[in-house]
């Protein structure tokens, strides 16, 4: 599509301008991530006004060896700490709520987090 553009770079530093963004997922990408905080805060500058950020992570959980083959270096978060991560970061939590739980054991649960970057 003409109007749509993909960009690959490390979320820590993201290798495009401010408000470059109308949209950014972060798809399962955060329990990569030993700083979330930085991660929210370059999504907040890639994001042009009225943006949104969509992201999917697994809900916090103690299945360390579960997802150690995955190399996860975090358990996942809890929808308050999405929320206060957008928050410190200049974003609107819309939505932040379990999506989904998966059906065998260890019952992973999908958080989905829908954000905005506030419109001038």
């Amino acid at each position: 599509f003409e109007h749509v553009d993909f960009e690959h770079g490390d979320m820590h530093e993201l290798p495009v301008d401010d408000a470059s963004f109308d949209t950014a997922l972060l798809m399962h990408a955060l329990t990569y991530t030993k700083r979330p905080a930085r991660v929210f805060s370059e999504v907040s500058r890639v994001l042009r006004p009225g943006g949104q950020l969509l992201a999917v992570t697994l809900k916090k959980h103690k299945h360390e060896k579960a997802v150690a083959p995955f190399n996860h270096v975090n358990l996942g978060f809890s929808p308050k700490e999405l929320e206060n991560h957008c928050r410190k970061a200049g974003l609107n939590p819309v939505c932040c709520q379990v999506t989904a739980v998966e059906k065998r054991l260890p019952n992973f649960a999908i958080l989905t987090l829908l954000a905005e970057k506030p419109s001038d």
